[in-house]
């Protein structure tokens, strides 16, 4: 009989330290869940329906800041999510930069491998793209120059 009271005694200690270790073990990831949480949601890139297109405006800012490369980005993304120059003609100028800068690297990459052919039609878009930069048209002598400096 006493083996059966000690047996008794161990299942209830080891009842008790499984349900502790339960416990910990939830509450634990709950604390894992929460953090995961918040770190997806600051660094969530700012593309989707939850967010929608960046506006016109920051895109200007961009524009004006040189960040032409984020501008680029930015202007897919606004694409992706219907925010296109036929809709919103408030986009022409910031799209007419990103498409210079996207034009201006490869027309520089064709033109080093000394392929002026295929540079041509690169030549094209950013001789469009240039006029309708508008009162921005500086911008694009600003990404000749940084094109110009990378290898």
């Amino acid at each position: 009989m006493a083996n059966n009271k000690t047996g008794k005694r161990q299942d209830k200690k080891s009842g008790v330290r499984d349900t502790i270790l339960n416990v910990v073990i939830v509450i634990l990831t709950f604390i894992l869940f929460i953090t995961a949480a918040i770190f997806v949601g600051k660094t969530k890139p700012r593309v989707g329906t939850l967010y929608g297109p960046e506006p016109a405006e920051r895109l200007i800012i961009m524009l004006q800041r040189g960040r032409y490369n984020e501008l680029m980005q930015e202007r897919y993304s606004n694409e992706m999510l219907g925010s296109t120059v036929e809709k919103y003609p408030a986009y022409t100028v910031p799209y007419a930069a990103a498409d210079y800068y996207e034009a201006a690297i490869d027309y520089n990459g064709y033109i080093k491998a000394g392929d002026t052919a295929g540079a041509a039609g690169f030549k094209k878009i950013m001789d469009r793209s240039r006029a309708a930069l508008g009162e921005y048209e500086y911008v694009a002598d600003d990404i000749d120059a940084l094109v110009a400096q990378s290898k």
